[in-house]
């Protein structure tokens, strides 16, 4: 196998061998060299290779290889980084490795660090997903990171979940445009129908500790229908913990509008701030219109508000 690999780097066969063996005896930088011939050749073999690299990524006399060769940024990290949480016994791991790349010329990508992100939110582990999710905020985001991002729109989701997430429906359509009066600013538009309408929703992962809270906004435009819209705040495992008033109607002209929530103090680590129809049967989905939000906030209620 030796032999093989030394006269060919495409002997993937050899090549696989010999990156197993160098784990075994140790031998971590042939390791770490072998791995990277092999995904660089054949990417399709990463799910079989990452497992490998995990195993040094949570030794910590392998590591430092690994790191030395995530920061070249080889064409097969992002994939490796999509696939390491499968094979993790420390859901950690991949933070430590995250850091050492944070002030490196290959600083972790936003779909790098939103991979991590799902793992770590299928095994609800909310606050260490919160903790990472800041650490890689650029300054200016972080100085105006409250209880809920992004509330003036002004900047292009990240993907992330703790950001605003706007995933593809029919006959809908959600973006940040330019708001009609004011070109300069920027607004949450969601334009609905005609006809019926599959809307999965706009939504925000929140970490709000346990009290009582009010979201305020403005809005502006026209939901036409059986039913409108509203916007909600649950709990992410379940609890409903607050919702607006239904939207419905025409609303030439910008309004605020406000609602109340409160968190507990168990059971509910993680919120999501949700806008969604109030449909309750495929004939509530037939919606026409456009509305618009702006200027959304989450506060704290003031003592006894909310009694």
């Amino acid at each position: 196998m030796y032999a093989a690999a030394r006269r060919s780097l495409n002997e993937k066969i050899a090549v696989d061998w010999m990156m197993r063996k160098s784990v075994e005896r140790k031998s971590y930088r042939s390791a770490a060299f072998y791995a990277d011939a092999l995904l660089r050749s054949t990417p399709e073999v990463s799910a079989y290779v990452a497992p490998v690299l995990a195993r040094m990524a949570e030794d910590s006399a392998a590591r430092p290889e690994l790191k030395k060769l995530l920061a070249t940024n080889p064409n097969w990290r992002s994939i490796f980084f999509a696939q390491l949480g499968a094979s993790l016994t420390d859901a950690r791991t991949p933070l430590d490795l995250f850091l050492s790349l944070k002030d490196s010329a290959a600083p972790p990508t936003t779909d790098e660090l939103n991979y991590y992100e799902s793992f770590l939110f299928q095994h609800k582990l909310y606050e260490l997903a919160y903790y990472v999710w800041l650490q890689f905020l650029p300054p200016e985001k972080l100085a105006s990171a409250g209880f809920l991002f992004n509330g003036d729109f002004q900047r292009k989701p990240s993907g992330s979940r703790f950001d605003w997430r706007a995933p593809t429906g029919a006959n809908v359509i959600a973006d940040f445009a330019s708001r009609p009066e004011n070109a300069s600013n920027r607004a949450l538009a969601i334009e609905f129908g005609p006809g019926r309408v599959e809307f999965p929703g706009v939504s925000q992962s929140i970490m709000l500790p346990p009290g009582a809270y009010a979201l305020k906004g403005s809005f502006m435009g026209e939901i036409s229908g059986p039913r409108g819209a509203v916007w909600s705040a649950r709990c992410i495992d379940g609890a409903n913990l607050g919702q607006s008033q239904m939207i419905l109607g025409s609303f030439p002209n910008w309004r605020a509008f406000e609602f109340p929530l409160v968190v507990p103090e168990k059971d509910c680590a993680a919120q999501l701030i949700e806008f969604k129809l109030a449909a309750r049967s495929p004939s509530e989905k037939l919606v026409f219109g456009v509305i618009w939000f702006d200027d959304l906030a989450i506060s704290r209620a003031a003592t006894g508000a909310l009694d």
